[in-house]
């Protein structure tokens, strides 16, 4: 199975807004051509998907309708104890220095 993280794919979208100059609609269309049909991964997928989703929408792009890990639910089903299921208490509980890792090591530990 072929993974694309959400938070890198985000991270290198911002950077092609912010520092290359392109256009949402462009980079929007970059993404949805990069990411075609693979499983998407994410701590709070249903946030980001609704979020891209929208903005596709609006640029004239197809909407997403991949496969989605949601680390956020595995880790509310298999994480116990927890007052808060965000990344930096859920970085913590599982041995992960949070202000030095990317979501990516978290979703690797929650087997993504």
């Amino acid at each position: 199975m072929s993974l694309f993280y959400l938070k890198k794919l985000l991270d290198k979208c911002t950077q092609m807004l912010e520092c290359d100059g392109r256009s949402l609609g462009d980079v929007l269309g970059d993404l949805r051509n990069i990411v075609r049909d693979f499983t998407l991964v994410a701590h709070n997928a249903r946030f980001n998907m609704s979020f891209v989703n929208y903005e596709l929408d609006k640029c004239g792009h197809s909407l997403f309708n991949n496969d989605v890990v949601y680390t956020l639910e595995l880790a509310r089903k298999d994480v116990y104890g927890l007052d808060s299921y965000k990344l930096k208490p859920l970085a913590e509980s599982l041995g992960v220095d949070s202000l030095n890792s990317t979501h990516n090591d978290i979703e690797v530990l929650l087997g993504a």
